[in-house]
């Protein structure tokens, strides 16, 4: 959960203030990443918390300064990234267009690989559900650059969608520098939005839920706008699903 105590809204890089602004977070992972060989140890070692009910409320519980992570996009998320928005064009560099002729953190002609980026949070309710449980305030964090980190294959996309639902750990065909799972060098910018404080509620209404994700969606689209030209990314556009 994108949870912390400070008030802030910065542009950060990650290899700036970043502790210093979100303290030490702890990871909500899917249960079944915690037994993959050295993958696996590696979360333990950040004591990485199952993405379930009970260890996400005990989690919140025993927070004190380790705020919990949590990537709401989940599964589907990760299949949005197509593989022709990430592979380059044949043909040399991409046109620049006219928003590319601003400096900015991302690469030139990067714009041009499929104009938008994507954010399912929109319906994904049940980690701000248990935030009012906990009153627990909620952070929106928006990182560009993510989404081209790695290059997705075009193939098993179906299968893998559902193995992953089934299996509940996501399964995505990918690869990264020298065709191994290392990723691409790509600027990455994580923009920390403001905290959004909750009223504790142990059984929360519907609509106090809805309400407040609303105000992530929100929170969501306007660290995107406020920030997209810094990175240089002034033409694309953010989807909300």
């Amino acid at each position: 959960m994108c949870e912390c105590v400070r008030e802030c809204t910065q542009a950060l890089s990650l290899t700036g203030g970043f502790v210093n602004v979100l303290g030490r977070l702890r990871p909500v992972t899917a249960s079944a990443a915690l037994h993959v060989p050295i993958f696996g140890h590696l979360l333990r070692l950040v004591d990485a918390v199952p993405a379930t009910k009970e260890e996400v409320l005990k989690g919140l519980e025993e927070r004190g300064d380790r705020p919990l992570l949590l990537l709401p996009g989940g599964i589907a998320e990760m299949f949005d990234a197509a593989p022709a928005a990430i592979q380059p064009k044949k043909g040399g560099a991409a046109r620049k267009t006219s928003a590319q002729q601003t400096e900015g953190i991302a690469p030139p002609g990067s714009e041009a690989e499929g104009g938008i980026e994507v954010a399912r949070v929109r319906g994904r309710k049940g980690f701000l559900r248990l935030a009012i449980q906990k009153g627990a305030s909620v952070v929106p964090v928006f990182v560009f650059g993510n989404s081209r980190l790695w290059r997705l294959l075009p193939f098993g996309g179906s299968l893998l969608k559902r193995l992953s639902r089934t299996l509940r750990v996501s399964l995505v065909a990918f690869v990264g520098r020298w065709g191994l799972p290392v990723p691409l060098r790509y600027p990455v910018m994580t923009v920390v939005g403001r905290p959004l404080e909750v009223t504790k509620s142990e059984h929360p209404s519907e609509k106090e839920v809805d309400a407040l994700s609303e105000r992530f969606v929100e929170e969501i689209g306007r660290l995107f706008e406020e920030y997209k030209g810094f990175y240089g990314w002034g033409g694309r556009k953010l989807v909300v699903k």
